[in-house]
């Protein structure tokens, strides 16, 4: 039970010590380390056992020498010599965890004597977990930290807790995209999966439970069995088995519910614990043959690597369970936990080449869809101008036929009639005079009113003023011309002509027939009402009863009836008018 410090390399003095006393409740014995405690060993309720090791130095040290314990749970402390050195954390043993922890204790150099030291290693142990410590190690300090102590803390701890962090912020990413975009149930296995992932390795770093140590042990066993139904649902929705995904969720959720009340009520008991996870090794079995004949009838790349490391993952599970329960069980490093965050990368690398796929399919199709978009707007463009084109001669011909029909039922109409009552001997040179200046004035009228897109009433009545006047110069009459059309809006040039013949008919009228002193003509256009007037009055000798419409009185409705306006002949104590209302619906 005494061992020796021997000296192993050129840089340390270091011994492990393999043999202890155990002293507990069965009594006190000699064990051999790593040794793992019986249920017998301490209270239901938890309680301490001391290991007693004895280590035979030929001097009293000049340098500090440190004790390397590579495991023991649930928690513990050193003496040296009857004198404390330290606990595996700060606080009461009942209240820390100390799991996973590597601990390097450095006693002072006066705790050390020559000849034979012991050290005292109590573990405070509990039904919730194994129970027992590693072989220790003694030797030079600085050796145990640098060559034992720091490579187990980095692959125990550090690495460990940086893999808990990925887990939980890829996880969280995850079921942020799942959140996003109803209906990718993938992304939600996947995120719940490395959530619970993050949660199981937090517990195996806590050494300070947050809440009671009851619950945050019950949270322990929990995080990891409800981890595995996230999983097996993740794997299906990457073999793009939809349907078993969706008959499947809701009974593993209702399972894993169950699972979880069963664990807390037993208060994890073993047996309890076992038949829980019954369940989901049975249906991993069964699902790790069903990816294989998947993967087998369609050898996706994605398909191959996942069922790759599924394989990896029950040949670890199998191993650490063999290993944790043989002879080295207590002190041997788990692998699970490792194994698990590997598939968790998995996981979230063969999403992001989904993703990845999905985003260069998107941008293919909006290439695509950019092609078609300008091959069809180039197409539409040739047909636009094919439409402007056609629209254009369409409107030239309109015009040129309304152009036509103008002269023709203007100074075309009375050309004709001019020359066949001059083949009939019935007009003389005056008559012929007056008829080839109403034609004139017929033909500046259309001009004008065809020739300008901007020309208002007013300007249209002010040249149709300046030509009468010009025409009846040596007349016998007096024109009173009354004008007020500020507020009319623009008319469209045909609306304006049309206006111009019924006022340029009512004038003819007046001069040839009405045999008049005077002619007023008034146009005005009430803003209000939103109502334009014209009227021709004059003085002479009216319409004769009897009398049949002529061709210029028909001519003259026509327009009207095109206009939408109305159009009256008033008799006057002497003398006609010819009112034009155009109403507002038209204006």
């Amino acid at each position: 039970m005494v061992a020796a410090l021997a000296q192993t390399n050129a840089q340390a003095l270091t011994h492990t010590l393999t043999t202890a006393e155990l002293v507990s409740l069965s009594g006190i014995r000699e064990v051999k380390l790593p040794h793992k405690l019986n249920a017998t060993d301490f209270p239901a309720q938890g309680g301490l056992v001391r290991y007693t090791l004895r280590v035979d130095l030929p001097q009293a040290p000049a340098e500090p020498l440190a004790i390397y314990v590579n495991k023991l749970s649930k928690s513990g402390r050193v003496k040296l010599n009857g004198l404390e050195v330290n606990a595996c954390a700060l606080g009461r043993l009942e209240e820390i965890r100390c799991l996973n922890q590597p601990l390097l204790f450095l006693p002072p150099l006066a705790y050390w004597r020559e000849g034979i030291n012991e050290v005292e290693i109590e573990v405070h142990a509990n039904r919730l977990q194994p129970n027992g410590v590693s072989a220790v190690l003694v030797g030079e300090a600085e050796a145990l930290d640098t060559q034992v102590y720091q490579p187990a803390q980095f692959w125990r701890v550090d690495t460990l807790n940086m893999l808990a962090w990925v887990s939980l912020i890829l996880g969280l990413f995850s079921f942020a995209i799942a959140w996003l975009i109803p209906g990718q149930r993938l992304f939600l296995w996947v995120g719940l999966n490395g959530i619970t992932g993050a949660l199981a390795k937090a517990t195996l770093l806590q050494t300070h439970p947050w809440v009671s140590v009851d619950f945050f042990v019950w949270l322990a066993y929990a995080s990891r069995l409800v981890g595995i139904p996230f999983m097996l649902l993740a794997i299906l929705g990457f073999f793009d088995q939809q349907g078993w995904m969706r008959k499947l969720q809701r009974p593993l959720l209702i399972y894993t519910l169950v699972a979880m009340l069963v664990m807390w009520f037993t208060q994890l008991n073993a047996t309890a614990v076992s038949l829980v996870y019954l369940p989901v090794v049975a249906l991993s079995v069964g699902l790790l043959l069903a990816i294989s004949l998947w993967t087998w009838q369609d050898p996706k790349p994605r398909h191959l690597l996942i069922t790759a490391v599924v394989m990896v993952l029950v040949v670890i599970g199998i191993a650490d369970w063999l290993r944790f329960n043989g002879a080295a069980g207590f002190d041997v490093l788990l692998l699970m936990p490792y194994a698990h965050s590997g598939l968790s990368l998995v996981f979230y690398g063969v999403l992001l080449s989904m993703v990845g796929d999905a985003l260069k399919a998107s941008q293919m199709q909006e290439q695509l869809l950019q092609d078609k978009v300008a091959e069809r707007t180039q197409a539409l463009q040739a047909v636009h101008q094919q439409l402007t084109a056609i629209e254009v001669e369409r409107s030239a011909q309109a015009e040129r036929e309304r152009l036509l029909q103008d002269m023709h039922d203007g100074f075309g109409s009375q050309l004709s009639s001019a020359r066949l009552m001059v083949a009939q001997g019935g007009l003389g040179t005056t008559e012929i005079h007056t008829l080839l200046s109403e034609c004139m004035s017929d033909l500046h009228l259309v001009a004008d009113t065809l020739g300008s897109q901007h020309k208002t009433l007013a300007l249209a009545l002010a040249d149709l003023r300046f030509r009468t006047d010009r025409r009846t110069a040596e007349l016998p009459l007096q024109w009173h011309w009354n004008v007020s059309l500020e507020t009319l809006p623009a008319l469209p040039e045909r609306s304006l002509l049309q206006i111009l013949r019924i006022v340029q008919e009512a004038i003819n009228n007046a001069l040839k027939h009405a045999q008049a002193t005077h002619i007023t003509m008034e146009a005005h256009f009430d803003r209000v009402q939103q109502q334009l007037r014209i009227s021709i009055t004059d003085d002479g000798v009216g319409i004769p009863e009897g009398v049949a419409a002529g061709r210029g009185l028909h001519n003259m409705r026509q327009r009207a009836r095109e206009l939408g306006a109305q159009l009256h002949w008033l008799a006057q104590p002497q003398g006609t008018q010819v009112l034009l209302v155009w109403t507002p619906a038209t204006v």
